[in-house]
């Protein structure tokens, strides 16, 4: 059989894993929501003290207006970490918070919800729970986030993201026969891109700044062989925020915290052309990251690959 059939048949087979699995059937996490009455402070808080990195906004009861995103907090983190670099000071989280809401009241140029309407709620990226992975998967695939997940009543009972399908992802492995899976991952189409990076002389505040450009989750950093050795991720910017101490680290070199963000295993989170299909899906679970990184016969990074 040819390659060509091979792809054709991985892709059939896809398809009916994807469709005869059930969103409602499904593990989930309770849906976690903020009114737009709240404050952006608390709405932040709300983020760290439940380990989420958005949640959606509602405008009023049962209707959303957008997702607030853990991102968004990142010029604060910034504007407020080179104040306290100047004046030799800490703000601990509550003092943050505190700040933020002041900073926001004192500023009439700071839309609070601003942020929010870059990341807009729309029914129209919306499905019933009765649908299926395959329709969650036609979202995703246009460059869609977050997909909200309406019940029988008609009110949101849930949100999936790119994070959440590794999930259900071992199973769909499982469930698809290995001659389809064992061609080069390059066989679909993945090739290499332009890849945002950070070197072990640029600094926290530097990755920062690049995901807030490009709209970005994570920052790899790179050698100067341009080998992947670690990276910064919106998960990382959670543990900033709730251990005030590592504020002054923004503006260190990478390279001075390197037992903070360095990875033990980067060969987790890469991948090479040459790897199968299913050897790259199961290094998206075995790592717990919805991104991995491709490498070059240099082991250079030269690409990403996105659930």
């Amino acid at each position: 059989m040819s390659e060509n059939n091979n792809i054709g048949q991985l892709r059939s087979e896809l398809k009916r894993v994807l469709e005869k699995t059930e969103i409602k059937n499904l593990p989930y996490k309770p849906l976690i929501t903020i009114s737009c009455d709240e404050s952006l402070a608390e709405g932040f808080q709300k983020l760290l003290k439940n380990g989420i990195l958005a949640m959606p906004v509602e405008s009023k009861p049962g209707e959303y207006m957008g997702f607030l995103d853990m991102r968004s907090i990142i010029p604060f983190v910034l504007a407020f970490a080179e104040s306290d670099r100047k004046l030799n000071s800490r703000s601990s989280l509550y003092e943050f918070s505190e700040r933020l809401n002041r900073r926001i009241e004192n500023d009439g140029s700071i839309d609070v919800w601003d942020s929010v309407k870059q990341s807009p709620f729309s029914f129209l990226h919306s499905i019933p729970l009765s649908s299926n992975l395959l329709n969650v998967c036609q979202f995703l695939k246009r460059g869609i986030h977050r997909v909200g997940v309406y019940n029988d009543q008609g009110k949101l009972d849930r949100v999936i993201s790119q994070s959440w399908l590794l999930e259900p992802l071992g199973d769909i492995i499982h469930n698809i026969g290995d001659s389809a899976m064992n061609f080069p991952i390059s066989s679909i189409g993945i090739q290499p891109s332009h890849v945002w990076s950070i070197q072990t002389t640029g600094t926290v505040a530097e990755a920062f700044e690049i995901m807030t450009r490009y709209n970005i989750s994570a920052v790899p950093i790179l050698n100067s062989e341009k080998h992947l050795i670690g990276q910064v991720t919106s998960k990382w910017l959670q543990r900033l925020v709730i251990d005030d101490s590592h504020f002054e680290e923004l503006y260190l070199p990478v390279s001075s915290i390197q037992e903070r963000l360095y990875l033990k295993n980067p060969s987790l989170i890469s991948f090479t052309q040459q790897d199968t299909i299913k050897i790259v899906l199961q290094k998206f679970i075995k790592s717990h990251s919805h991104r991995l990184f491709m490498e070059d016969e240099n082991k250079c990074i030269i690409g990403i690959c996105s659930l």
